[in-house]
C-alpha cells in the first residue's frame, strides 16, 4: 500500500530538467548515440535523431518507477509504445500526471497507447517477471532506496535494484539516472550494474544552477544498461 510522500519543488524541477536533456534537440540527444542504442535502432542518425528516438520507443512496454507529474510519459507519447505503466507514490503528483494525459488525450496525441497510472511503491506492486521492454528510473533512486536508518543503504540498493532487474524482459534496457552526491551508495549503483546487466553505456552530465535552490551544478550519471 503506497503510503505519504510529496515531491520537493526542487527535485520535481530537476527531474523535468533531466527529461528535457534527454529528450530535447538542443542537447543533441547525446544518449541515443549510445552503441547500445545504435545497435537497437540499427543506425546512428546524427541528422534526424528524433527518428532514432521514434525507432527505440515504437511499441515497446514501458515502466517508469517514480514517475512524478507524468512528464516523461507525456514526452514519451509521441513516440508511439505499445503500453506504459507510470508509478509514484506522491497523490498530487499522480493528478497532475492524470491531468496531462487526458489533456493530450482531448488534443487527439494520446493515440492508442494504453497508460496505467500507480500510487504506491515499486516494492509494493507485483508484475510477473520480464513483462517490460524499457524500465525508467530518474531521479527518485534514493528515495527508492531510502533514508530511514532500518536497513543497510547498500543491502537496500542491491535489493532496489535486483527488484528492477527482474521486470525487464531479456535483451531488454534499463534507464537509470541517480545524483552522484545525494543518492546513498551511488558510487556502488555502477559496479552492481556491471556485474548484473550484460552491458551498459554510461552517459555523464550536470544540471544548474536554473533553480532558486540549487547552488552550482550537481553532477548525475543516465547508465542505459542490457539485460
Amino acid at each position: 500500500m503506497a503510503t505519504d510522500y510529496k515531491y520537493s519543488p526542487a527535485l520535481q524541477h530537476r527531474q523535468r530538467m533531466k527529461i528535457d536533456e534527454m529528450f530535447s534537440q538542443v542537447f543533441g540527444y547525446p544518449w541515443i548515440f549510445s552503441p547500445i542504442i545504435v545497435e537497437r535502432v540499427g543506425e546512428d542518425n546524427r541528422e534526424k535523431p528524433n527518428e532514432n528516438v521514434r525507432k527505440l520507443f515504437i511499441g515497446r512496454d514501458i515502466l517508469d518507477i517514480g514517475s512524478g507529474d507524468g512528464y516523461l510519459e507525456q514526452r514519451l507519447l509521441e513516440y508511439s509504445p505499445e503500453s506504459i505503466v507510470a508509478i509514484d507514490i506522491d497523490v498530487d503528483m499522480m493528478n497532475k500526471a492524470k491531468q496531462g494525459i487526458e489533456t493530450l488525450k482531448k488534443w487527439g496525441r494520446y493515440g492508442e497507447v494504453n497508460v496505467e497510472l500507480i500510487r504506491d511503491d515499486v516494492k509494493g506492486v507485483h508484475f510477473e517477471d520480464g513483462r517490460f521492454d524499457y524500465v525508467f528510473v530518474l531521479s527518485t533512486l534514493g528515495e527508492l532506496i531510502g533514508k530511514d536508518g532500518k536497513r543497510d543503504a547498500q543491502e537496500e540498493l542491491h535489493r532496489v535494484l535486483e527488484r528492477v532487474r527482474r521486470l525487464i524482459k531479456d535483451h531488454g534496457l534499463l534507464f537509470l539516472e541517480y545524483e552522484e552526491d545525494t543518492t546513498p551508495d551511488a558510487k556502488d549503483v555502477e559496479g552492481w550494474v556491471k556485474g548484473n546487466f550484460r552491458n551498459y553505456d554510461k552517459y555523464s552530465s550536470s544540471i544548474g544552477p536554473g533553480y532558486p535552490t540549487i547552488i552550482g551544478k550537481i553532477p548525475y550519471s543516465l547508465l542505459i544498461c542490457t539485460k
